[in-house]
């Protein structure tokens, strides 16, 4: 009987596992890295390490599938899901939680090609324009750039703020716009600093709110530097 009992938790324990795998397997098909939107399950950047390390905390929790894709977008943002249909679904359910009150960040353009640009112009300086599209204040507690050659400052009105680059805001930082105020952002790249090369060059800058839909967004912007 002993045998028999130890043989069944054997084999419960086995079909959990293997459950567990399936699920893993199917969750992660469905994300893309929140950093560089490669393919969750090919990419092994170090903001990918710390998704998985998340998702797979909830896996071992017991959450569904659904409840794991809501908590991943509310953490990592919307864009983390990579199929439209299931990226809609989870939109609705965070909207139908949270309701229609709620901060909503809008930058305007999050992408940009420069073109061609030579090293003799020394610097590059690029704006952004930021607006709560929402109706309650919008929360910007973080913004960094992805490479030490490049800084950002947040304008709104008359203030500015400190200048950030790759270690981001200091704890405790933050900024408000309220409902329909809007702001900018005063990006710039050295194009003297060791780390620009001739050739194409990519750089992103990330910011951090409290938009339940988008808490992660991104500025990119490309340009190839001649001589």
């Amino acid at each position: 009987m002993a045998k028999k009992l130890f043989i069944f938790n054997l084999l419960l324990v086995f079909l959990i596992q293997l459950s567990f795998a399936g699920t893993k397997e199917d969750v992660y098909s469905k994300l893309k890295c929140c950093d560089c939107s490669e393919k969750f399950t090919a990419c092994s950047c170090q903001h990918s390490k710390e998704m998985k390390a998340y998702i797979d905390a909830l896996l071992e929790s017991g959450l569904t599938a659904d409840e794991i894709f809501v908590k991943t977008a509310k953490k990592f943002g919307l864009d983390v899901i990579d199929e439209p249909d299931l990226k809609n679904k989870i939109k609705e359910s965070i909207t139908a939680e949270i309701g229609v009150k709620r901060p909503q960040i809008l930058i305007e353009p999050l992408e940009y090609n420069l073109g061609k640009v030579s090293k003799t112009s020394s610097q590059l300086e690029l704006k952004a324009s930021i607006e709560n599209k929402g109706s309650e204040n919008l929360i910007i507690n973080d913004i960094k750039s992805s490479c030490v050659c490049t800084t950002v400052i947040f304008k709104k009105g008359k203030y500015k703020s400190p200048v950030f680059s790759t270690k981001g805001s200091e704890s405790g930082w933050e900024t408000i716009l309220k409902p329909k105020q809007k702001a900018e952002l005063i990006i710039t790249t050295d194009l003297t600093h060791p780390y620009v090369k001739v050739g194409q060059l990519v750089r992103i800058v990330e910011l951090k709110s409290n938009d339940p839909l988008q808490p992660l967004i991104k500025v990119k912007f490309q340009v190839e530097i001649t001589e």
